[in-house]
């Protein structure tokens, strides 16, 4: 049962957590790796600091600022 709701950007606020996914379904090997393990379409996560950023962060790059 997939109970995923997208969301517009005026519904989000800050300090919601944003599950993030691929909709081309190519992603890198992680990306693939937490698929398979989690069973979930969702590849990564995010945090919502204001109606214009989130924070997100991956293996090679670590903390970063989104738009």
């Amino acid at each position: 049962m997939n109970k995923s709701k997208i969301v517009s950007i005026e519904e989000i606020c800050s300090g919601d957590v944003l599950l993030c996914y691929n909709v081309s379904k190519k992603t890198d090997f992680i990306g693939r790796g937490i698929t398979q393990v989690t069973k979930s379409e969702y590849t990564h996560a995010a945090i919502c600091i204001d109606s214009l950023n989130a924070a997100e962060s991956n293996l090679f790059q670590g903390v970063r600022i989104v738009s």
